[in-house]
């Protein structure tokens, strides 16, 4: 839909500037060749900074590979919890958070 797309544009557009900017990004969804965006939209997608991505699934399929894709992290999860640790132990002063907590 277009109104959709020229406003997440033009969200993105404004808040670049100011002091929380819009960080997302837009996936077109639909298959080709029949669910290309108009030349004026294409234009206004080309002219922004926003990452922009034609994925060239449905909607339905795109939002089912995004969430397989999506990293979750869960107690249960010892291999990526130990990962974790490992990469920010270094940068953590225990003794001092735990000092804060009382």
């Amino acid at each position: 839909r277009h109104d959709i797309i020229l406003g997440m544009l033009s969200n993105s557009a404004e808040s670049a500037y100011g002091p929380n900017p819009f960080l997302g990004c837009l996936l077109l969804t639909g298959s080709p060749p029949g669910n290309v965006p108009d030349w004026y939209l294409l234009e206004y997608i080309c002219a922004s900074d926003m990452p922009v991505m034609s994925v060239g699934m449905s909607t339905t399929q795109t939002l089912a590979k995004l969430k397989g894709y999506t990293p979750k992290m869960n107690a249960g999860d010892s291999e990526r919890t130990a990962s974790v640790v490992q990469h920010y132990a270094p940068y953590l002063n225990i003794d001092k958070l735990l000092k804060l907590m009382r």
